[in-house]
């Protein structure tokens, strides 16, 4: 008899632990995105323009990776205000092959103890939001961007990036 219960306590015990564990192992980080809105203040005007972050990443440094694996260095700097990283800007680029719309994109990260994600916010040509509601190519950039992530191989690869990345913090040099 102590022994059947045993046994019943045993399995009771290894299937109640089995339905507790509720994470989804079969999230892809590259998928795990959201969208959310970034204060953006220009010459004393502000307003929101929606970010792309990237969720659950290694290192907030992917996005600027991709960017500068695609389009080589960065055209300007903007440092945020008590922040350690910059901000850094991509002018005038191609994105797709199949139309003629150069994009304006900003690359961004944060990373400390409570947070980390890896962002993105692009604007079009006149300098609207591409990632807001009404745009007419937000999935195709939110496709574009985590195809670029889930195809980001050896992280940390680029010396020439974090050496140009690195002497621009460390100099200010642009």
């Amino acid at each position: 008899m102590k022994r059947i219960s045993l046994t019943i306590f045993s399995l009771f015990l290894l299937l109640s632990c089995s339905t507790l564990n509720t994470s989804n192992k079969n999230i892809k980080w590259f998928e795990n995105y959201e969208i959310t809105p970034f204060l953006a203040v220009e010459n004393l005007n502000s307003t929101y323009i929606n970010e792309l972050r990237f969720i659950e990443v290694r290192s907030s440094f992917y996005t600027k990776e991709i960017m500068w694996n695609n389009f080589g260095k960065w055209d300007k700097v903007i440092k945020p205000i008590e922040e350690n990283h910059p901000i850094l800007i991509w002018e005038r680029r191609k994105l797709f092959d199949y139309q003629d719309e150069l994009y304006t994109i900003l690359a961004y990260g944060v990373e400390n103890k409570k947070i980390m994600y890896s962002s993105i916010i692009i604007l079009d040509s006149d300098k609207k939001d591409c990632l807001s509601n009404n745009s007419i190519v937000k999935d195709s950039l939110i496709s574009y961007f985590s195809n670029k992530m889930k195809n980001l191989k050896n992280f940390n690869s680029n010396q020439d990036l974090y050496k140009e990345y690195l002497k621009m913090i460390l100099t200010g040099e642009e």
